[in-house]
């Protein structure tokens, strides 16, 4: 007698068939509600993503170009290779990952691995802590659009951003034992040894400005193509799981769990659907019926995990190379949870450190002029010789001008630093502040021990 033997990936294989075939038959049948879904996930991408994301693909794409890579992975090496164990070179993901949001990091860290400028577990680690939710999208579509209470922004970020943080420091000690790339030799000039690094990228790619910049452009768009599919698709599979009453089932799952763990089942849903969709799954929670600590805490672990459509995206940018998914998806649920137990534990502490962060950076950097104190900066470090000289001397006037460029942006550097100057005086007043209001509370609390010891007199 023969049995029917089913291995892992044939049983994969044949479930993803079945799926397809059902979701095929439900296109045929329920026309109308698959479109508006097609629909839905298409001014998604268009009203919100593409704006989002497209200026800073190309500015990633330019650092590569113009070497800016190299330059910060050699400036940043004594900072990222002791606190996360990746190369200084993770520093750009790490960047870009924090202020525009996933898949972005994703894409940057599958050409660092391309480049051979990591390896697949330092690949790994990286991408498991620098894959967010876009500023933009905590501070301004969550808690204006769907919360209407824009304090809550900085509590949200601050919560999510801390724990991808923490993230990071418990995923350096994935992989121990594996061989690391090799440390940047580190130098007392850095800054000179971080110039010739990005001299020799220059040589390594002698592509015109122009070129650069037309590349960038097409490769940008093309990688918000493919994110554009995941999120109508995964808008219509939505759909698609709605009509097929499988929603509910996932609803009884998430219910005692939530029971379990002190929150209320109103919130299953929101957690279900959030399980796919992160935008759609933050907008149920926002709507629950349900306390507010606990719809914040819903929220957090939402945007934590990111939904199997973030994933699916990231999965199509390290496609071409042999990065693993699974760190990935078991970082996210480490995420979710520990933005939730933040928001729960220290939601004042986020809230302070946010709003003492936010008023000396905001102002001078969204509202003011920066280009005066840009083309300042840029003019003392050209005139500071940090040229290499025998550059100079054989430069020719499209090299100069690449140069002048780069000082720029060193420039733009040096205007988002300087606030930090001012922060630090807050962070002293604030202290002596914190100090002045204690001392007052003791010596309230002398007073009236030795007045009810001693009597009135």
């Amino acid at each position: 007698m023969r049995y029917l033997v089913v291995f892992p990936r044939e049983a994969l294989n044949l479930f993803l068939s079945l799926l397809l075939l059902s979701l095929g038959f439900t296109l045929m049948a329920f026309p109308q509600p698959v479109f508006q879904a097609a629909l839905r996930g298409l001014e998604t991408w268009w009203d919100i993503v593409l704006p989002a994301l497209f200026p800073f693909l190309v500015i990633s794409q330019l650092f590569w170009g113009l070497g800016l890579v190299h330059f910060l992975g050699v400036m940043l090496e004594p900072l990222m290779r002791p606190l996360f164990k990746v190369p200084g070179s993770g520093s750009v993901v790490m960047a870009m990952g924090y202020s525009t949001g996933a898949p972005v990091s994703a894409l940057l860290t599958a050409q660092l691995r391309q480049k051979g400028m990591l390896t697949r577990v330092e690949g790994e680690r990286l991408m498991s802590f620098t894959s967010n939710a876009s500023p933009l999208f905590m501070m301004g579509a969550v808690a204006v659009g769907m919360l209407q209470q824009p304090h809550l922004g900085p509590l949200l970020a601050g919560a999510h951003y801390g724990a991808n943080l923490l993230v990071g420091l418990l995923m350096r000690f994935y992989g121990k034992e594996e061989t690391s790339s090799p440390p940047t030799p580190v130098s007392l000039n850095l800054l000179s040894q971080a110039w010739k690094a990005m001299q020799r990228a220059h040589q390594e790619d002698p592509r015109p400005l122009g070129q650069l910049f037309l590349e960038a452009v097409n490769q940008a768009f093309q990688t918000l193509l493919t994110i554009g599919g995941y999120i109508v698709f995964f808008s219509v599979f939505l759909q698609a799981l709605s009509l097929w009453r499988i929603l509910p089932l996932l609803v009884s799952l998430f219910s005692p769990i939530l029971k379990a763990g002190g929150l209320s089942p109103q919130l299953a849903p929101a957690i279900a659907t959030g399980f796919f969709e992160m935008t759609l799954g933050t907008k149920m929670a926002s709507e629950v019926g349900a306390p507010l600590p606990e719809k914040l805490m819903a929220i957090s672990l939402i945007m934590g995990w990111a939904g199997l459509s973030i994933i699916g995206q990231v999965g199509a940018m390290i496609s071409r190379t042999d990065l693993r998914l699974t760190p990935f998806i078991l970082a996210r649920f480490l995420h979710g949870i520990l933005a939730a137990l933040l928001i729960h534990f220290f939601p004042k502490p986020a809230v302070q450190v946010f709003f003492l962060i936010a008023p000396p950076l905001c102002p001078r950097i969204l509202f003011s002029n920066p280009w005066p104190l840009i083309l300042r900066s840029s003019l003392v470090l050209w005139s500071a010789g940090i040229l290499d000289r025998e550059y100079n001397k054989k430069a020719e006037p499209s090299s100069l001008l690449r140069g002048l460029f780069f000082r720029t942006l060193q420039g733009i550097g040096l205007q988002l630093l300087s606030p930090l100057a001012h922060l630090g005086q807050q962070l002293s007043k604030m202290g002596l502040q914190l100090a002045q209001d204690a001392i007052g509370i003791i010596e309230g609390a002398g007073s009236q021990f030795l007045g009810g010891f001693l009597g009135p007199v």
